[in-house]
């Protein structure tokens, strides 16, 4: 009776082995497919993540180069500004120049009128 009970004990401790074996692979098999979809979860929101990351990466660029562009813009703008400043200094100059030359020759006129008329003049 000793070696019955022996050997359904022994069996009975083959069986728990074999089963927590199964309860294991089972168990791993489990823990390995969670694995997978967490990856291909994380994968795919890594897709939509630089997708988004593309197009803010092509917006910043579009940024930076509209601000380049104004930049220039204003460099240009303000130099030809500078240039319409110095025509414009120039061309007042030169109507204060002209005007003086005919303030000059009208007093010229004025004092050979006044000499003709018999006024001289005093100078």
């Amino acid at each position: 009776m000793t070696d019955q009970t022996t050997s359904l004990a022994h069996q009975m401790g083959e069986t728990k082995e074999r089963i927590a074996a199964w309860a294991f692979r089972g168990l791993t098999t489990m823990v390995m497919l969670a694995l997978a979809i967490i990856g291909w979860f994380v994968q795919d929101k890594l897709g939509e993540f630089n997708k988004r990351f593309d197009t803010l990466d092509q917006q910043r660029a579009y940024t930076w180069k509209s601000l380049g562009d104004e930049a220039t813009l204003q460099r240009t703008q303000g130099d030809e500004m500078i240039k319409l400043e110095t025509t414009l200094t120039d061309h007042i100059a030169t109507e204060n120049s002209i005007l003086q030359s005919i303030t000059v020759e009208a007093r010229d006129h004025e004092e050979r009128l006044r000499d003709l008329e018999g006024h001289p003049t005093k100078h």
